[in-house]
């Protein structure tokens, strides 16, 4: 996430190039998956689906309020002062954007999500409703994938619909697909046991194919082939990341902290890029032209910042043990003694 949104490596096209268009670009569909497949784990332990969505929602409510109350304003002072956009014109889009996208700050992630249980809520009424929702997101899915080619008369028109009322791709409606794909893989876990080795061969094969099938995507069967092995890219990852084993990963702080971490640099990277980019302001640097070098500082202070507030409590005690310790007579004495 924040590679893609810091633009990494924009200073040379072929490395962008290849960097966002064959590795970022599976990173969200990558975690919607992985929200379907952990979505469907807490239903394990309610009662029935509308309960488990209402815990689901609530639980992405209360960060999504006040990070995006936070970068609703960011980006709306940022509309009216560095782009000079009038007052009106700022308040008509950035509400608009709030209704069917996000509120700032690459939240759309979470409002589709949030979409997508609203959705669910409605229409759900048995188990067999999983396989209508895979159809029908398999094939707006197919749609996105053909809607810009030259000729096709149905797509533009369906693309023309689609933007009077949404104003982007990062919607629901394109990326919901990936979500119910997440719940179908933990209804059938057993089947989605392999060897990783295996795995790693698909992932290559696939990755040569999606190669070859975009050098030349102006057909439709082309295009739609395309965008099923993008698809079918995105849910091998997931299945490799699935079936390493956890026992083969280290014993380390971070192995069980992970979900924290990512959580909070998810919610707090725009922050930390529109710091980069103020102080980079600040000392005359086009931001455009040091994109990588500001990516990794943001990575840094993330990670840092994450690794702190995870460790808040251990580092409250440690502070409190350096205040009594300093409070002690012995301490008290040595600090005498030294004067």
């Amino acid at each position: 996430m924040v590679s893609i949104h810091s633009t990494m490596f924009l200073e040379w096209d072929g490395l962008y190039h290849f960097f966002h268009n064959y590795i970022t670009r599976f990173a969200v569909p990558f975690f919607f998956i992985s929200s379907g497949f952990f979505f469907s784990r807490i239903l394990e332990n309610k009662d029935t689906m509308k309960s488990g969505i209402k815990h689901y929602s609530i639980r992405l409510l209360r960060p999504f309020a006040m990070w995006g109350s936070f970068y609703f304003v960011i980006s709306f002072l940022e509309m009216i002062l560095v782009d000079k956009t009038s007052i009106y014109t700022a308040i008509k889009y950035k509400l608009h954007l709030l209704l069917v996208e996000s509120p700032g700050g690459g939240l759309w992630y979470v409002e589709a999500l949030l979409w997508i249980c609203l959705i669910v809520r409605f229409t759900y009424k048995n188990d067999e409703n999983l396989r209508n929702y895979l159809i029908i997101g398999g094939i707006l899915y197919l749609i996105q994938g053909t809607w810009n080619l030259e000729g096709l008369e149905f797509a533009s028109i369906l693309k023309s619909m689609y933007f009077k009322v949404f104003l982007s791709e990062r919607t629901f409606i394109f990326y919901g697909i990936y979500f119910f794909i997440g719940i179908f893989i933990a209804l059938n876990m057993k089947k989605m046991i392999s060897s990783p080795i295996r795995l790693f061969l698909l992932q290559v094969i696939l990755y040569v194919a999606f190669a070859v099938t975009n050098l030349k995507v102006d057909y439709i069967v082309i295009a739609m082939t395309s965008q099923l092995i993008k698809g079918f890219i995105a849910v091998n990852w997931f299945l490799i990341a699935l079936n390493i084993s956890n026992d083969s990963i280290p014993n380390c702080w971070l192995k069980y902290n992970s979900r924290k971490v990512s959580t909070i640099i998810y919610f707090t990277h725009f922050t930390a890029i529109y710091f980069v980019k103020f102080v980079y302001k600040i000392l005359n640097i086009e931001f455009n032209t040091k994109c990588t070098i500001a990516c990794l500082i943001c990575i840094v202070l993330l990670i840092a910042y994450a690794v702190l507030l995870c460790q808040s409590d251990k580092m409250k005690k440690i502070i409190s043990a350096a205040v009594l310790l300093c409070q002690s007579d012995k301490m008290k004495k040595i600090i005498s003694a030294l004067y």
